[in-house]
């Protein structure tokens, strides 16, 4: 069995970070966009008329596409946010023992890390009852400060738990699923061009930069 975070993540990272490309593409395609023109229309206007138009219809060629690309983000991070919560609560469950009493836990919570390692040991060789006392005591152990010890040696005896184990540090790192999405959007795709981007002949425009690019 492999971490499923981090599986959720590998899958989801690679389409977020192709829409995140295609942001760039959209933005270079914006200066070639060919808007519609009848050639009457066309022939009526004077040429700079006729480009400041061509440029305002690029850009609103390329915020529509923007807008749609984004608008694909952001439904992919909320699924993922939502996968990955669904994930931890699995991994949680794996984690938290089974069929024990309030006093065994109320004990446990008192205990220090040595001790929490000592009883880890002492029930390592007594079948299910020792499975479940050393998922107490890793419980325990997980909800205090600088106990990694602790854990490190739970694991060392149920390394079937490695993995659940790994999907609540990485679940950690993700945001909450009901915050705001689309942060890393706005930090990492590229800026929409405006119509005076499109336009411009001054030497070299940002528009040919991979501006934002981190």
């Amino acid at each position: 069995m492999a971490s499923k975070v981090l599986e959720l993540k590998q899958q989801y990272g690679e389409e977020l970070t192709r829409l995140l490309n295609e942001s760039f593409e959209i933005r270079a395609s914006a200066q070639h966009y060919e808007g519609q023109f009848s050639s009457a229309v066309a022939e009526r206007l004077a040429p700079q008329e006729l480009g400041r138009i061509r440029a305002a219809q690029s850009a609103e060629w390329a915020d529509a596409q923007m807008d749609r690309v984004r608008t694909k983000y952001v439904e992919l991070e909320l699924e993922l946010r939502v996968a990955i919560d669904e994930a931890l609560l699995a991994a949680e469950q794996e984690l938290a023992p089974t069929d024990v009493s309030t006093e065994s836990v109320l004990l446990a919570t008192r205990m220090s890390e040595s001790e929490i390692m000592e009883s880890m040991g002492a029930a390592s060789g007594l079948g299910d009852v020792g499975v479940e006392t050393i998922k107490l005591l890793l419980s325990a152990a997980r909800r205090k400060e600088n106990f990694d010890l602790a854990i490190a040696h739970a694991l060392e005896l149920l390394p079937d738990l490695r993995d659940a184990y790994d999907d609540t540090l990485l679940a950690a790192e993700e945001p909450d699923p009901n915050d705001e999405p689309g942060e890393k959007w706005e930090m990492f795709a590229a800026d929409s061009p405006s119509a005076e981007d499109i336009l411009w002949t001054g030497g070299i425009h940002p528009m040919n930069l991979t501006a934002k690019m981190r």
